[in-house]
């Protein structure tokens, strides 16, 4: 085949033939465009990602802190109890000894005994036991 019968040909046949590259290339392009809109969708996917694990260690950090700061918190107030039981512990000891005096000085002034009413046990059974041991360590961990 020469040159004059190959532009015949194309002369003859430029239609169908530009029909087909026209549709070749049309698929190719929508092969092409899918690809393009495939890589887009996983780029967007791994954005999403990366967004939604910042956003959940932003979430993490925040409750972690929070976490901290009220664990904080209830250990001061924990430490807090401790420290007015003891003072309520000092003033039953105090009103205990208070009234043996009295009664003591009424003996030697020959006087009767004045009976005063029973002063509620203290610590009352079982209660100051959480506080004692929240603030001394006796938890069953290893923090103090």
């Amino acid at each position: 085949m020469n040159v004059v019968e190959l532009l015949s040909f194309l002369r003859e046949y430029h239609e169908a033939i530009l029909t087909g590259v026209g549709g070749v290339a049309g698929w190719y392009g929508k092969q092409m465009k899918n690809r393009l809109r495939w890589q887009r969708n996983v780029i967007d996917a791994e954005q999403l990602e990366n967004e939604q694990l910042r956003l959940a260690l932003d979430r993490e950090r925040f409750l972690t802190d929070r976490l901290t700061v009220q664990g904080q918190e209830a250990e001061m107030l924990w430490r807090r109890l401790y420290d007015r039981e003891g003072v309520i512990s000092e003033y039953h000891s105090a009103a205990l000894a208070a009234q043996r005096q009295v009664n003591e000085m009424e003996i030697k002034a020959g006087l009767p005994e004045t009976v005063f009413s029973d002063l509620p046990g203290f610590p009352p059974e079982g209660k100051g036991e959480v506080a004692r041991c929240y603030c001394t360590g006796v938890r069953g961990d290893a923090q103090s």
